[in-house]
């Protein structure tokens, strides 16, 4: 451990120490309060952390830290340790004021932050580098990774500068203004660009075009079922909507998602039928990692096609909703997935596992989130 070339053990190491340091600082500083890091101290935060990200990419070739960060042996522990501590986040009902200022109040826990603090840094270098060595073929990994850094950084530095304005027209109501608002929008373009390229430039390599049309055919039909489940059997409050669903981004944010789950199931069934018969051969690995990363674009579609819409109905891009909470441990999982792929290709059945592990985690986000404790009358997307 600790010799050159570092893989994903280091990594872990690191994680636990990032940890540690947080539940330290958890102790001695208390919970992180946002509300400091108003303008302009956010605006000086920003520059800090953009010039810590060119100084540690200009350093290298003499720093093998920060060399490493830049690849799958970083990426891999950091994903499970951010998808671990989101999943911790979505079991447990979150509050914004009172109760324990621990895992209660996750988004004020030093652990929770510090972890996500390590991914934006290693996904700001991991993008910095692809841009300046560029490649046509490399334009999804270098628009999803800025896209990451860019909204999450520009969310998280704006929040305490959201303000609430309140109007008595015809009833009261609320309205958040947020100056960073335009910033996340980018973001999520951003973000909605690289999927769109993830698409564009994936080809169904190695898997034989008869298998692939037949493997797309189950797919359509998957996705109408769970498009005729989702607007059938839940009809009582689309018959009746609330004013939240009375929006043009309905019938797409619904959409796209059964496209992911259709795709993301049939990539579920793939591992099942390679770990019964304890063997893959790379083509199926192949059809297996297809079918995830076209899931993965049309599950990044819903998740930012929710996020425009959640903007419309209730003001904010993403407040972490139990709902939300699991869209983005489902996301982190399935990510760690196709990390592991690229860091361990012949790691097959580690890969299945944590397929069926980020597939149970979307069937939480979908209906199983509905019978969580977390989102029990504090939920938004509990519309029945």
């Amino acid at each position: 451990m600790w010799v050159k070339p570092w893989n994903m053990k280091e990594g872990f190491l690191m994680g636990g120490g990032l940890l540690i340091t947080g539940l330290l600082l958890q102790v001695v500083l208390g919970p992180i309060r946002w509300e400091f890091f108003a303008w302009p101290v956010n605006l000086i935060v920003l520059l800090l952390l953009l010039a810590a990200v060119g100084v540690m990419y200009a350093l290298r070739r003499k720093v093998y830290a920060f060399e490493w960060m830049m690849h799958t042996g970083a990426a891999v522990p950091c994903l499970v340790y951010a998808g671990s501590l989101t999943v911790l986040m979505g079991l447990l009902p979150q509050v914004r004021e009172g109760g324990t200022p621990w895992l209660s109040q996750m988004l004020r826990f030093w652990p929770f932050v510090l972890v996500w603090t390590w991914m934006v840094v290693i996904s700001a270098l991991a993008a910095l580098n692809h841009l300046l060595r560029w490649k046509v073929k490399e334009i999804p990994f270098v628009l999803l990774h800025l896209g990451v850094v860019w909204s999450v950084v520009s969310a998280t530095l704006g929040y305490a500068d959201i303000h609430e304005l309140y109007l008595s027209v015809s009833g009261e109501s609320v309205m958040l203004v947020d100056p960073w608002s335009g910033w996340v929008r980018a973001g999520i373009f951003i973000l909605l660009a690289g999927a769109a390229s993830l698409l564009l430039f994936m080809t169904p390599g190695g898997i034989g075009r008869k298998t692939y049309m037949r493997i797309m055919g189950g797919v359509l039909l998957l996705a109408a079922v769970f498009l005729y489940w989702t607007l059938s059997v839940t009809g009582p409050f689309v018959n009746n909507p609330n004013p939240a669903l009375q929006s043009p981004w309905f019938a797409p944010h619904v959409t796209v998602y059964m496209f992911s789950y259709a795709l993301l199931g049939a990539a579920a069934i793939m591992a099942v039928y390679l770990l019964i018969r304890k063997r893959a051969s790379a083509s199926e690995m192949n059809l297996t990692d297809n079918l995830v990363y076209m899931g993965l674009a049309f599950l990044m579609f819903g998740m930012l096609f929710g996020a425009l819409w959640a903007k419309e109905a209730w003001g904010n891009y993403w407040d972490w909703d139990p709902k939300e909470t699991w869209a983005a441990a489902t996301w982190l999982c399935y990510l760690v997935y196709l990390h592991l792929r690229k860091a361990k290709p012949g790691e097959w059945k580690w890969a299945c596992i944590i397929l069926l592990v980020s597939f149970l985690c979307l069937q939480i986000c979908w209906w199983g989130i509905n019978y969580l404790p977390s989102a029990q009358g504090l939920s938004v997307h509990t519309y029945n």
